[in-house]
């Protein structure tokens, strides 16, 4: 997640459009991603459909909950993908701003980088 993070936010401050408001919904992109990652390797190691057996031997199967959280997620990345601007939709509605002088959020990246 802290390398999407940080990569989204140079990102965006390079086109000049990150608020320091868009932090905590850039953190929820980021981890979105992550969860989409780690649900691929659910899906990947277990299957899409988990089978079990009841207590008379009889097979049982279930949908991997792995599924519903990578599609859950990937809406997620895709709303708030439109959001910030990273879309060539969402990029037609974020302008970016002038700015006024070095914000906090300026000196981090600079250090960061």
């Amino acid at each position: 997640g802290k390398v999407e993070y940080e990569k989204v936010c140079r990102d965006m401050i390079a086109k000049k459009t990150l608020r320091g408001s868009d932090l905590p919904v850039v953190s929820a992109y980021a981890q979105s991603m992550v969860d989409i990652v780690e649900a691929n390797k659910s899906i990947e190691q277990l299957g899409l459909i988990l089978s079990e057996y009841d207590k008379n031997g009889n097979p049982k199967y279930n949908p991997n909950p792995a599924v519903k959280i990578k599609r859950d997620a990937e809406k997620q990345v895709a709303n708030i993908a439109l959001m910030l601007g990273f879309t060539p939709l969402g990029r037609k509605r974020i302008k970016p701003e002038d700015p006024v002088g070095e914000s906090p959020l300026d000196n981090w990246i600079k250090e960061n980088q």
